[in-house]
């Protein structure tokens, strides 16, 4: 330890200037720091959930949907169904946005008396504006359980219009976009804004606000901490300046690695001002006692360094250690990231506390308290004793005369704990929505989108198969049921739903017909649609089955993918694989593995 500190005062102004470039050049890095709040990067891209939830955003135009509902008396009225057309009509021209849904544009089918027709709900052309118009639309829009439940609400207070993201898109963009027209729109109607797209905007929101809030009341705390232990300038401004470099080195580092912001790693820059200043503390009180009785002659302060360095190091790599544990022991990301930049910024407060603090220090001068007293000078110098010495020195008193007592609480408190331990309930899951406050918009929607719509969680089931065969459409129907049996999951729909309403509109009623040249026949007529490649793949070899859930409970997805787990058990066949997002929590496949297993 001499020779680094013989290193580090030969080389210290050498030190001093690369530690404030190496600063300037990461303090302007660290402007380019991203913030990414969604949940989906908290898995690996190897997780086979995330793999099957980018293969359908891939393939059906978008994982991510960014849902707008306008909330007013009753949706059919003119002013409401013009401002939902020309909102659906500004959305489709926002870059990003790879289809738009809503009663304004959504296809219709329907039997015109001389066959069938699949055009439009409503005619953008020729909106309806009378009385009798907007209640006929009312009426057979209800009817419909297309619509009903899913685009417009039972009660027809709420409609929806259902935004579908690229891949690739910077999504934060898209939706301020979104936002942007909505806010021009100057709406009489209620709005509220769903989907993960959505909140990430307030998540990002929340996370620079914490950082405002959080990171100037824990800077106060550590000033006036650091203040009541050295009682002097120096034993605030070094520790201070220390870890607020390593802050900077940090975040910086993190932006030219391209790591970004995560509602986790928000709390790394708190965290490294409430440990990184330990290794500064250290050398400041150990400078201070030796130059009080030495001065601050070369040797004294070499000497005071030298003794102190190694348990700084020692203190500061356990805390490195600690850090690097959420390396290797965390599945998710966003966790990992969290061990290795924070194990980061508490090794920069290291190197910066045993290279620049001591440089800086040994330009500074301090007086040699006197070594003889008089009476009157031994009470002054008393006095002098800072309140923490003092409060420690009260400390170390009665910890000597009561050690037993001491001892024998401290093996209570023990046993206590380890009782309570035992008792702890484990929370049986973690709802996203719980960590905001009950007025906050993103609890205000998802219970208007639970009573309203029966909830707001994609569920999207990925079947592979010939989709034109009726026993494959059959089974999709058969799953569709289930799924509207559990308790949790609501409004599923396919393809299979549009070839019974088309069934419907030829007269033959809601069913799947029996052959395939009668399935091929009604998809002529589908040919073209939107929907239609949002649902299916233009091979037509596999679907998508969508349906909501009505809980972002983990425990609830928990449920749902175990509950559909058991049905494909059951069937033995055909309905292979199972996406639950917000976050994907188990895939049993890949699309590869479930192609080898359905290929007919």
């Amino acid at each position: 330890m001499k020779k680094f500190t013989e290193l580090v005062f030969k080389f210290r102004k050498t030190i001093i200037v690369v530690t404030v470039l190496v600063t300037l050049f990461l303090g302007y890095s660290a402007k380019n720091l991203k913030i990414d709040s969604d949940p989906m990067k908290s898995l690996p891209k190897t997780d086979s959930a995330v793999k099957l939830f980018d293969y359908i955003g891939e393939k059906y135009g978008g994982s991510y949907m960014a849902v707008i509902a306008l909330e007013t008396d009753d949706i059919f009225n003119k002013e409401t169904i013009e401002k939902l057309n020309y909102l659906t009509n500004q959305f489709k021209l926002v870059d990003g946005i790879s289809y738009v849904t809503s009663l304004s544009n959504v296809a219709d089918i329907k039997n015109t008396g001389d066959g069938i027709e699949v055009g439009k709900l409503i005619d953008e052309y020729n909106l309806p504006k009378t009385t009798q118009e907007l209640t006929k639309l009312k009426n057979y829009t209800l009817s419909k359980d297309m619509y009903r439940g899913g685009l417009v609400s039972y009660d027809s207070k709420v409609t929806l219009i259902v935004c579908r993201l690229s891949e690739g898109i910077d999504k934060i963009v898209a939706v301020k976009k979104l936002k942007e027209i909505v806010l021009r729109a100057n709406l009489r109607e209620k709005v509220y804004y769903c989907g993960i797209p959505f909140q990430q905007i307030d998540n990002t929101v929340l996370i620079m606000h914490d950082l405002k809030f959080l990171v100037p009341i824990v800077a106060i705390l550590i000033v006036f901490t650091l203040f009541f232990s050295f009682g002097n300038l120096r034993g605030v401004v070094f520790p201070l300046l220390s870890v607020l470099i390593s802050v900077i080195w940090t975040l910086g580092s993190m932006s030219l690695l391209k790591a970004p912001m995560t509602i986790i790693g928000n709390i790394i820059p708190i965290i490294l001002m409430a440990v990184g200043t330990a290794s500064s503390i250290h050398i400041i009180s150990k400078y201070d006692e030796d130059t009080s009785r030495y001065g601050n002659t070369g040797e004294a302060v070499k000497t005071a360094f030298s003794e102190v360095g190694i348990r700084v190091i020692l203190t500061a790599l356990t805390i490195v250690l600690g850090f690097c544990s959420f390396v290797f022991g965390s599945y998710l990301t966003m966790i990992r990231d969290f061990g290795i930049f924070t194990a980061l910024g508490v090794l920069f407060s290291l190197i910066i506390s045993v290279t620049f603090i001591p440089s800086i220090l040994s330009f500074i001068t301090v007086k040699k308290e006197p070594s003889e007293h008089s009476l009157d000078d031994l009470h002054k110098t008393g006095n002098k004793k800072n309140m923490t010495t003092r409060l420690m020195d009260s400390v170390g008193t009665f910890v000597l005369k009561n050690e037993k007592i001491i001892v024998a609480s401290s093996v209570i408190f023990i046993l206590v704990g380890f009782i309570g331990m035992a008792k702890i309930e484990k929370k049986p899951g973690v709802n996203m929505v719980d960590y905001f406050k009950p007025d906050h918009p993103i609890p205000v929607t998802e219970r208007m989108m639970k009573s309203k719509f029966g909830g707001s969680t994609p569920v999207q089931v990925l079947v592979k198969g010939d989709i034109q065969n009726p026993y494959v459409l059959k089974e999709m129907k058969l799953f569709e049921k289930y799924l509207q049996s559990l308790q949790n999951v609501r409004n599923p729909q396919s393809i299979e739903n549009l070839i019974e309403e088309s069934s419907d509109a030829m007269g033959e009623g809601k069913i799947i017909p029996d052959s395939r040249e009668k399935i091929s026949n009604l998809w002529f007529f589908l040919e073209g649609q939107d929907v239609l490649s949002q649902l299916v793949n233009p091979d037509k070899t596999e679907g998508i089955i969508q349906a909501t859930a009505n809980s972002s409970d983990s425990q609830v997805s928990d449920d749902i993918i175990n509950k559909i787990d058991g049905y494909i058990a059951k069937r033995g066949e055909n309905i292979i694989v199972v996406n639950l997002s917000k976050i994907p929590k188990l895939a049993k496949e890949t699309p590869e593995q479930a192609r080898r297993r359905f290929d007919k």
